[in-house]
């Protein structure tokens, strides 16, 4: 139960009837700061716990929006990913499918509802609908403000309840509480002076107990002391904010030095909770002396401890912002504590990044969940401190594939500002050394993905190199050379992008083991000679001859068997395993590896299993438990026949109805597969049920772009180029409004739409169209680039087609240069251009062209 819980049980007991009620589904608590608020929710959520509803707590401290409130709801319940209206609804699909009522508990909400603009208009429409989908769901609020106003006309059965200061009589006894030695009388005095306000007598107690007076000494020595103080405490009509303000005064100064300063030093921690370790690092000086400062803050309430996990401590709002009041009144410790709090955390980060390489992933990634927002807040702000920034360069340079790994289906755009905003910060420093760095390590998130910057990154730290040869390592080229390698893979240049890696990985040390193992095991896997390919696959079986999780799982893909049960238990539940997963399944996609994809399918498969198992008994596994769904999904959808999608499907809609978002992204999934097979009527159907669904739930946005595009697929592929041409239009308007024009998506579009009007024979639209596509890529990417490439190439047959030759050659040598540069000349690209080259020499009829190469590989890509 919550510590000096007195007074409130009929509040308890009141508010736990009503969630538990069919009538009342939505209760909020306001009331003033101090006042109890958070700790009446606790207990109510206890007390609604133990009538047999799940619950769950939220702090909403520093949610500020809807897709925030959306996005930590998913957290809590499936660790889902962006936050659009389909997120919203997938929301109520999870809600909905919990087989009981459940209260939820939204604690700190005022942000959310304190202009009662558009976000809390957001943030009501969310609400409706969860109400009207999910009849399971029961809300509790607490905020400073009343919301009987904005609630009660929205919600019938909503309720509200205010909390006021105690009553006298419960007043004395929390005092008696937290002062046993107290007697009746000074523990009405206390209660009186202040104001029957739980916090503020939690401090003045606080006070007491620390002077080792009896209560009457220091409230006599109090009075004489502070005697502005307490004529605002005697004052009954004084506000209650003004009363805890002067009291914290009283009670700051009444501090040892050494206390005051640690306080001031805690109020620069980001997150809501920290954990001791941190809390001492950030005091600094001897650790056991901060220790011991930091429980005597405890004791005096100054920070929150936690009941189930001591060395856990929290910050009631209204102390931390007295906190950060003072610091501005103390600026050098203030100064000093940020400094310490960022080096904290980048070693902490460094150090998490180092277990993570070395084969103890799942620490890693626990312990970095726990700290991710001080974390990412010191990768990021650390970079103004002169102190901590070079550090930061260092780990990043490094930190590549943990970060991918975390950020990967979530949020990635946290993986480009922290690289965005580290780069930049090095070259304004013109440190080309680091600048080098980060730019190899930034170009693995888009490693193994066709398209993007990856290729851009990779050439101008190879500028960097030849600028500057001395500042670089061979190790540091090497793993340069390996991510060009993987990455011209992706682009099926086997022969060039093979005998890069192998050159990159001769230059590795045995501190890039990891990424020496994975592209070795895909050098094993693309080789053509029997001899080359069992050469590096016991290169991977020694090198990970230590480390049992590595081991099991490249075992896994060798063998025939999949390797044996206890060998694949070791690699289970380790996060390492499903990032170079994916990077696998990548090469295996694009070269037709079909058996590896299937090894890697069933291997995940029964990772799912273990971490399902560890997530229903601890929720720390649930972050993990997002990430291997989502690799699961992304290896298995190929190898699903439409059949038997369609079977599941079916039962899926029978248990949670159609308009679901997730139902859309099955029909979606479906409609993929059935073009593939070129079965283009079938892939239609799907998904046109897939954009109804979309369009439905939240009108244009990405993921209807998504469904217009595979529609302007299957009907191109049916050779119905007028439809396919409207399609592809509401995907370019549907991306122009989400992301302006300069955007790869926006550059596909172009390019798709020219394709198309080229198929409809307008060829002068289908210029104009193609050179706006050329145009996007070049800005985004520079020329030298496949995308660039391939808008050349589609140029030329346009100017082919207009019996313009001499520009046609021209286009094509563009195209043709580019792709013998980044492919080299055994690539199905490479030698497209020099068969359209040959073509528009010989000028022989585009239709013997055409027998020579599918122009729908182009929607492949």
């Amino acid at each position: 139960m919550v510590p000096y819980f007195i007074g409130r049980q009929q509040r308890v007991e009141g508010i736990s009837r009503a969630l538990t009620s069919t009538s009342a589904r939505l209760v909020s608590v306001s009331g003033p700061p101090g006042f109890g608020k958070t700790s009446l929710a606790i207990a109510v959520g206890h007390q609604v716990r133990q009538l047999g509803l799940p619950v769950y707590f939220l702090s909403l401290r520093s949610v500020k929006t809807a897709e925030e409130l959306t996005s930590d709801l998913l957290n809590t319940f499936a660790n889902a990913s962006d936050t659009t209206g389909r997120e919203r609804s997938k929301l109520c699909g999870l809600l909905s499918a919990i087989p009981s009522n459940i209260c939820i508990i939204l604690d700190n909400a005022d942000v959310l509802f304190e202009s009662g603009g558009e976000t809390s208009q957001d943030v009501l429409e969310l609400l409706e609908k969860i109400f009207s989908h999910c009849k399971n769901v029961s809300f509790l609020l607490t905020t400073r403000a009343c919301l009987q106003s904005v609630l009660g006309r929205k919600f019938a059965g909503h309720t509200s309840v205010g909390v006021v200061s105690l009553d006298r009589k419960s007043s004395q006894m929390l005092v008696q509480e937290l002062v046993p030695a107290g007697d009746e009388s000074e523990c009405c005095r206390v209660a009186e002076i202040c104001g029957d306000v739980p916090l503020a007598i939690k401090l003045l107690c606080g006070q007491i107990v620390d002077e080792k007076k009896s209560a009457s000494q220091f409230l006599d020595h109090f009075s004489c002391s502070s005697k502005t103080i307490v004529a605002l405490l005697d004052d009954p009509d004084a506000p209650n904010d003004q009363r805890l303000n002067m009291l914290f005064e009283s009670y700051f100064k009444r501090l040892s030095r050494e206390e005051q300063e640690a306080f001031v030093c805690l109020s620069v921690f980001v997150s809501e909770v920290f954990d001791e370790q941190a809390a001492v690092n950030v005091i600094g000086g001897d650790e056991d002396t901060a220790k011991k400062t930091l429980l005597r803050l405890k004791r005096k309430y100054l920070v929150e401890g936690n009941s189930s996990r001591p060395v856990l401590f929290s910050f009631h709002p209204l102390i931390r912002s007295f906190g950060s009041e003072r610091a501005a009144d103390m600026k050098e410790i203030a100064r000093e504590a940020q400094r310490r709090f960022l080096s904290y955390y980048v070693k902490l980060f460094e150090d998490l990044n180092n277990q993570f390489l070395a084969g103890n992933s799942l620490l890693a990634f626990h312990t970095f969940e726990f700290h991710k927002e001080n974390m990412v807040h010191s990768l990021s702000e650390g970079l103004q401190d002169e102190v901590v920034c070079d550090a930061i360069f260092d780990v990043l340079a490094d930190a590549d594939l943990f970060l991918d790994t975390v950020f990967y289906f979530e949020r990635s755009w946290i993986f480009q500002k922290i690289y965005n905003l580290a780069i930049a910060k090095a070259k304004e420093q013109r440190k080309f050394k680091a600048v080098h760095e980060l730019l190899i390590a930034k170009a693995f998130g888009g490693v193994s993905q066709l398209g993007g910057p990856t290729l851009t990154l990779l050439k101008e730290a190879e500028e960097i190199k030849k600028q500057n040869p001395l500042l670089t390592s061979e190790v540091i080229m090497g793993k340069r050379m390996c991510y060009n390698g993987i990455h011209l893979l992706i682009y099926g240049a086997v022969a060039k992008g093979g005998e890069i890696l192998e050159t990159g990985i001769s230059l590795l040390s045995s501190e890039n083991t990891v990424l020496k193992v994975l592209c070795s095991q895909i050098l094993a896997l693309i080789t053509p000679h029997r001899e080359k390919s069992s050469y590096y696959r016991n290169v991977v079986l020694t090198e990970c001859a230590d480390r049992p999780s590595l081991y099991a799982f490249f075992k896994a893909i060798q063998e025939n068997d999949c390797a044996d049960e206890k060998e694949n238990r070791k690699a289970l539940k380790q996060p390492l395993i499903l990032l170079l997963a994916l990077k696998i399944n990548s090469i295996g996609y694009y070269n037709d590896l079909k058996e590896v994809m299937h090894k890697l399918g069933f291997f995940i498969s029964k990772l799912q299993k273990e971490v399902e198992a560890e997530a229903q008994n601890d929720r720390l596994y649930l972050p993990l438990l997002f990430i291997v769904e989502n690799t699961l999904a992304r290896i298995k959808v190929e190898q699903e026949s439409p059949a038997a999608l369609q079977l599941a499907l079916d039962n899926f809609i029978e248990e949670n109805g159609r308009l679901n978002p997730d139902t859309a992204k099955r029909y979606y999934t479906i409609g993929r597969i059935l073009r593939k097979q070129k079965n283009y009527d079938a892939s239609l159907r799907s998904h046109y049920e897939a954009l109804d669904i979309r369009l439905k739930l939240y009108g244009n946005n990405s993921d209807t772009a998504k469904s217009y595009l595979q529609i302007g697929y299957a009907q191109y592929g049916r050779g119905d180029y007028e439809s396919a041409l409207q399609s592809f239009e509401k995907v370019l308007a549907i991306g122009q409004n989400l992301h302006g024009k300069t955007d790869p998506d926006i550059a596909r579009a172009c390019s798709i739409i020219g394709a198309t009007k080229y198929h409809s024979k307008k060829y002068d639209s289908a210029m104009h169209w193609l050179q706006q596509a050329l145009d996007i890529r070049v800005a985004l990417y520079g020329k030298e680039h496949p995308a660039s490439a391939q808008s050349y190439y589609w140029i030329a047959e346009c100017q082919y087609e207009m019996q313009d030759y001499d520009s046609a050659l021209d286009s094509c040598q563009q195209a043709l240069d580019i792709r013998s540069t980044l492919f080299g000349q055994e690539n199905e690209d490479t030698n497209n251009s020099y068969r359209q080259m040959q073509l528009i020499r010989s000028k022989k009829p585009l239709s013997y062209f055409k027998k020579k190469n599918n122009f729908k590989n182009f929607f492949l890509k």
